[in-house]
């Protein structure tokens, strides 16, 4: 059973800490928590800001859809994901690739 966690909020709301916190709490070796911000400071040493960014977001969705592929039990995404779309996004993904008995979940903080 996956189960995915996607925490959205505002910067500086309180998602990455809640997610870390999570993380503690749980079996490391079947969950994974994909931070943006983390993917993006990687890369914006070596790109200009807008295209790491860019970049960013398609790592990230790549490492979820890799987990939702492999049957990660949690997978919990973090961003601001300020756009509706890119919630949707993640939610079709789920849609197509989880099966029964896992669940989406969707936190907004």
């Amino acid at each position: 059973m996956t189960t995915v966690l996607l925490l959205v909020g505002l910067p500086g709301s309180g998602k990455s800490f809640l997610a870390r916190r999570l993380c503690e709490l749980v079996d490391t070796s079947t969950s994974i928590h994909v931070e943006y911000d983390k993917v993006a400071e990687s890369l914006s040493k070596t790109n200009d800001d807008l295209a790491a960014w860019r970049k960013s977001r398609g790592l990230a969705l790549e490492m979820f859809e890799s987990h939702l592929d492999k049957k990660t039990e949690l997978i919990i995404m973090d961003d601001n994901m300020h756009l509706r779309s890119m919630r949707k996004g993640i939610y079709r993904q789920c849609q197509e690739r989880v099966h029964n008995g896992s669940s989406v979940y969707f936190g907004i903080i």
